[in-house]
């Protein structure tokens, strides 16, 4: 999920073999890991980045772009600073905001109780907080300053989201919504477009 922290330490294993490195991030994860959670479809029609360096061969970078290709995945090259930057935003901070939100509410008194009453949005929203734990500990700190970034843009956010409930701005509370529900049903639309052409 993070890919500079990992091409630093190939360059240290692999050494003069690093052109022959490369790093793939198939956009098909689960929140429960392990051969047990195995799905043989988990591949199909999903993105996958690769994030060649300047001595990424390009014969190596053909051959596993068509084994991607093959099990019926689309791939993207992007640059590994623009692949951290964006997983930070669309990934990373998503899934520090689940494990923020399930602590927050077990630090009520009546956190188990609250709990129960959760319906399909909250399981939606919350799904990510069942992750395992060590890897995403190691993620958010081998990503840490695209992270920090990203929470920053988060926090300032809820700010303007906290100010419009506080003032009972109701026009302001209305934009704020309305901009983050057209830009998710554009995007959603967006999705299905791109995987109707795999």
């Amino acid at each position: 999920s993070t890919k500079q922290s990992v091409i630093k330490d190939a360059h240290q294993a692999l050494g003069n073999h690093i052109g022959q490195f490369v790093p793939a991030h198939p956009i098909a994860g689960k929140e429960k890991a392990g051969a047990a959670h195995a799905e043989a479809t988990l591949f199909a029609n999903r993105l996958v980045i690769l994030t060649p360096e300047r001595v990424t061969r390009i014969k190596p970078l053909q051959a596993i772009t068509q084994m991607w290709e093959a099990i019926g995945c689309q791939v993207q090259n992007m640059t590994p600073q623009a692949h951290d930057a964006a997983f930070a935003a669309i990934s990373h901070v998503p899934h520090l905001t689940a494990f923020a939100l399930i602590n927050a509410i077990l630090k009520q008194p009546d956190a188990n109780e609250v709990l129960a009453l959760g319906g399909s949005g909250f399981k939606d929203f919350s799904r990510i907080a069942a992750s395992n734990p060590a890897m995403w500990r190691d993620v958010l700190l081998c990503n840490r300053a695209d992270v920090l970034k990203q929470t920053q843009y988060l926090i300032d956010s809820l700010q303007d989201f906290i100010q419009a409930i506080e003032q009972q701005d109701e026009a302001r509370l209305f934009r704020l919504i309305d901009i983050a529900s057209q830009t998710r049903s554009a995007w959603q639309m967006t999705t299905r477009d791109n995987n109707a052409l795999l």
